[in-house]
């Protein structure tokens, strides 16, 4: 979509949903979007937006109105920009799977109605004022007080908890669940987030009374065994099943999935011939330290949505297919420490960062 003009007429918009659609060559998109009156909730997850099309967002906007922002599996870059201070009436902020760095600002402190804020996968190095991320929490945590999740994964922290969190009264924490295998929830999730937790070694049975499960993460955890087939049948953008000890060969997933991670397990075989058609909307796919051989299916350069590819530490063979040039969004692809040979195509020297 080259020009985004057009949605400036729709004065009575609340909702508007362009996930995966591509907007890299509509630089005018934001600035578009934050002159509408009407906008609550925004879902522009793996669009190709980048910092060039902050540039551009338009100062005085109705933005502060907005509820629901999803600006997930992008490109951007650098500091959060201050678009973001004033729209206190944001409860959803996603932000994962972009490059943001630098420090996590203050000015997110003012955002007091959140429920919900995730910067996971990102590059941010400290929280402005405070201490680096294997330093403590930080005490202005406490002023979310309608937090309902709280995602402090991959991080170093360490130190006493502060008692400022006390004040996240929305929170629920230390949940244990003992059940028959035979239970059914009462209740339908469409986040289920149990990394680390003991749960095993086959997946549960009742997560396949879940017909509405968009993510999934059972990485970390004490679960061996394959995924089910009935695992394909579920609605998921996000599965992580990183960092588990499950074998056999590339499971049966769905194809709604555009976030996958299944690295430091013990998968084995070759990866599907039609992988490209399976998961076509794949945006981030993590294969690196298990089993994996053979060539490197062709397939792959279906995934015109692809940002970051991780085949490294198996046993991969053969060549790089020549047409992964074609992922234009694709910034980073590893392929380090396989059984691959022949030539590096110069074609992926446009590629951000390559190492193989």
């Amino acid at each position: 979509m080259d020009d985004f003009t057009w949605v400036s007429h729709l004065k009575s918009l609340q909702r508007l949903d362009l996930n995966g659609v591509s907007l890299i060559r509509a630089q005018n998109a934001i600035k578009v979007l934050s002159k509408l009156p009407s906008i609550l909730s925004l879902s522009l997850r793996a669009c190709g937006l980048g910092n060039i099309h902050l540039s551009h967002a338009y100062v005085n906007s109705t933005l502060s109105n907005v509820q629901y922002l999803d600006l997930s599996y992008n490109s951007f870059e650098g500091e959060l920009p201050y678009l973001f201070e004033n729209m206190t009436s944001l409860r959803v902020l996603d932000l994962k799977f972009n490059s943001f760095s630098s420090s996590i600002p203050m000015f997110l402190g003012n955002l007091t109605s959140l429920v919900d804020l995730t910067l996971a996968d990102n590059k941010f190095v400290s929280i402005e004022g405070y201490n680096e991320f294997n330093g403590h929490l930080p005490d202005w945590l406490g002023l979310f007080t309608g937090l309902k999740e709280l995602d402090l994964k991959y991080n170093s922290f360490n130190g006493s908890v502060p008692v400022q969190l006390g004040r996240l009264s929305a929170l629920t924490v230390s949940l244990t669940l003992q059940v028959k295998p035979e239970w059914v929830p009462p209740f339908q999730l469409k986040k289920i987030g149990m990394k680390s937790c003991n749960i095993g070694p086959q997946f549960p049975q009742w997560l396949r009374t879940q017909k509405e499960v968009e993510s999934l993460d059972f990485s970390s955890g004490s679960i061996s065994g394959a995924p089910p087939k009935w695992v394909g049948d579920m609605p998921l953008s996000d599965l992580d099943l990183s960092h588990k000890s499950i074998s056999g060969s590339f499971p049966n997933l769905p194809s709604s999935v555009i976030g996958l991670g299944l690295s430091h397990n013990l998968f084995s075989g070759p990866l599907p011939r039609d992988i490209g058609d399976m998961m076509p909307a794949l945006v981030i796919l993590n294969l690196s330290d298990n089993l994996f051989n053979d060539s490197i299916p062709i397939s792959l350069c279906k995934m015109t949505s692809m940002l970051r590819m991780d085949l490294s530490r198996n046993r991969l063979s053969g060549n790089l297919p020549h047409c992964l040039n074609d992922l234009q969004k694709m910034w980073v692809l590893k392929s380090a420490s396989n059984r691959l040979s022949g030539v590096i195509p110069e074609s992926l020297g446009e590629i951000s960062s390559y190492s193989g």
